[in-house]
């Protein structure tokens, strides 16, 4: 396959000259909502494990931790039912696995590490922390470019307790009132406990920078020494067609590329550009994508280009996209280069 490079550095099949045209990306309801999935792959005292989503832009990637006890519990017995504020925003976890950890050797304080394969998308996945109740647990963080996020970035939301509304978690103990919740402390990250064994003291955060670590440090002052963590993601889909402008059969070869507001491309748990290739009446769909802003960017095959914008923007932040449409045209005036292929750093 041969193509020319636009003077925008992305891959057209032409560099004529493109006239604007309104594509009409139209969001539309949607409640997805995506729970990370856990795997231990080492026993104690140094273990380790993975972190999987199936929500493109989710938090996955792998985990260390020193925790004398790291179990991945199935979520039977504590969840976060759709009453809590986390399951307002994510759904219920009922049912769903979560990380149930404990402190190091000795009752000394443990770290858990997770360092994300791909950055989740900001603002559109979250974490929660539950039964923090005699404990302590300081959260910090570090972007791709290793640097500390702030306690503001950390996007702390606020304390609750998992125990109230329904159906209440079997776990939950002792007959109420189940009024414990943990304090945050912004000057040092840290969730404070009250200093006795609950049930369901919780507090959850939504990061509003990218973060390539995470790390919870967790320490007992009195009881049972445990805590458990969620992470969960908001997703939406993003559609629509691509066209020929003559209507006649989609050109073999058609591809769609699913990028960052920065041109950057979306990867997948394969460190691959995730696309879409239309069907045979010009549809396509990136499904299951965490809540944000995205650009969709057409590469047409040899011989053709786009007649109008090559990339339309894709606001994926309160629903369901559609509409995101391109028109391909037979190409003019194009000199092109048979060395070069399709993809990014080309």
């Amino acid at each position: 396959m041969s193509l020319c490079r636009s003077s925008s550095s992305r891959w057209v099949a032409a560099a004529a000259t493109v006239a604007a045209v309104g594509f009409g990306a139209v969001p539309a309801h949607a409640e997805g909502m995506e729970y990370s999935t856990y795997s231990l792959e080492a026993a104690p005292p140094a273990s380790t494990g993975a972190v999987a989503s199936s929500a493109t832009g989710g938090p996955q990637g792998t985990f260390t931790t020193n925790s004398t006890r790291p179990r991945i519990s199935a979520g039977s017995s504590a969840f976060l039912n759709s009453a809590t504020p986390f399951g307002e925003a994510f759904g219920s976890s009922q049912g769903k696995p979560y990380l149930n950890l404990a402190t190091a050797s000795g009752r000394t304080p443990s770290t858990t590490s997770f360092t994300f394969d791909q950055v989740p998308t900001p603002g559109a996945w979250g974490i929660a922390l539950g039964d923090i109740d005699a404990d302590d647990v300081k959260i910090s963080a570090t972007g791709p470019d290793g640097q500390s996020l702030s306690a503001e970035q950390l996007g702390f939301q606020n304390t609750f307790n998992y125990c109230l509304g329904t159906p209440r978690p079997s776990g939950c103990t002792g007959g109420g009132p189940f009024t414990d919740q943990p304090a945050w402390d912004a000057a040092s990250a840290t969730l404070h406990g009250n200093g006795r064994d609950t049930s369901g003291a919780s507090a959850w955060l939504r990061p509003t920078a990218e973060v390539r670590t995470l790390t919870l440090t967790f320490s007992v002052r009195t009881g049972i020494p445990s805590y458990q963590v969620w992470f969960a993601a908001q997703t939406d889909s993003i559609s629509g067609t691509v066209h020929d402008q003559d209507e006649s059969p989609l050109p073999e070869g058609t591809v769609v590329e699913l990028e960052h507001p920065d041109g950057q491309p979306v990867l997948d748990d394969d460190n691959e550009p995730v696309t879409a290739v239309p069907d045979a009446q010009g549809h396509y769909t990136f499904p299951d994508v965490a809540a944000g802003d995205y650009e969709v960017h057409v590469v047409p095959p040899h011989g053709y280009e786009a007649q109008g914008p090559s990339t339309v923007d894709a606001e994926a932040e309160k629903g369901d996209v559609t509409g995101v449409d391109f028109t391909l045209a037979p190409a003019q005036d194009c000199t092109c280069d048979h060395h070069e292929s399709p993809g990014y750093g080309n």
